[in-house]
């Protein structure tokens, strides 16, 4: 069998508890996370997300989302704790419009406003208010990938989800505490297990026991007639990303975990969602499991309830 070697440096993800780094610094500011996912909302609201990829980057030191299209790196955030700084490449455009930038490469014409760029403009954002700048910066210039909702910058915010936390103890009786959109969808799942006779021994949370330290499974409960479920939860952020997304990122961890999980294989598994699949991505569902046998199930949220 040929195999081929990937850096993993360039691996891509959406979800910030995929990069355990990441998920340690967010997990500890609710500020951070919270102006991070409004600056990455509005960005991906304007980016064709069909045609490029986007995520946080696997770093130790510095925290970054990029998005990229064919390999080329089009923008990046990078996230510090008082604010987010939202590089642009722009090679040698003529960059129209009046806005704020911290200018590392070039200079502005202050008759014409236009901004002579060798490689890069950087916007700082601090609150919801600077990303008006970066409104302005789609109006007048073409930007790869950009396909640009104007005034969709007063949609953010960078509160967290309601600022709702979620707090459960795992079988080591740890405290964690689950923020924001997750928190709300974790919660919900809670208290429909809690009120199906047919389950019990629920928790959240659970070591993965994959030898990696920060792997957790999100849910873990005993079904009546099936037996051990592990369960992946998946949010849409508001509107951030979409379900097809959150599929493709639970199915990877849910069989990552069952494969490496040492003893947590299960029965069932279940990618829970707090919006409505498509058509297709209930197909992609069925498809897996009649032509590979796994067991897996979809479970998305409809008014409140699953």
């Amino acid at each position: 069998m040929e195999t081929f070697k990937m850096d993993l440096d360039k691996h891509r993800s959406p979800d910030y508890r995929d990069k355990p780094f990441v998920r340690s610094v967010f997990d500890s500011n609710d500020e951070m996370q919270g102006r991070a996912s409004g600056v990455i909302e509005y960005l991906l609201a304007n980016y064709d997300v069909e045609n490029g990829f986007h995520g946080y980057i696997n770093k130790k030191k510095t925290i970054e989302y990029r998005f990229n299209r064919a390999g080329e790196n089009i923008f990046t955030c990078m996230i510090r704790q008082k604010w987010v700084t939202v590089r642009f490449n722009v090679n040698n455009m003529n960059i129209k419009g009046d806005f704020d930038v911290i200018n590392r490469q070039g200079r502005k014409d202050k008759k014409t406003g236009e901004i002579n760029v060798n490689r890069y403009i950087d916007f700082k954002i601090e609150d919801e208010e600077d990303l008006e700048d970066i409104d302005s910066f789609f109006a007048s210039n073409p930007i790869t990938n950009i396909l640009h909702r104007h005034d969709y910058w007063g949609n953010i915010s960078f509160e967290l989800a309601n600022n709702e936390t979620f707090t459960v103890y795992t079988p080591s009786k740890d405290e964690i505490v689950i923020h924001g959109y997750e928190a709300r969808l974790a919660r919900k799942l809670r208290l429909w297990l809690n009120s199906n006779k047919s389950v019990k021994n629920i928790s959240f949370e659970t070591p993965a026991k994959t030898k990696m330290l920060n792997d957790r499974l999100d849910a873990t409960f005993k079904l009546k007639g099936i037996g051990c479920v592990i369960a992946e939860l998946k949010s849409i952020r508001g509107g951030s990303t979409n379900s097809k997304m959150c599929i493709r990122n639970a199915l990877g961890q849910l069989l990552d975990y069952r494969h490496y999980g040492d003893g947590n294989e299960a029965e069932q598994m279940w990618i829970v969602i707090d919006a409505e699949p498509s058509k297709l991505d209930i197909q992609f569902i069925k498809k897996i499991v009649t032509t590979y046998g796994i067991p897996l199930k979809l479970v998305y949220e409809i008014a409140d309830s699953f």
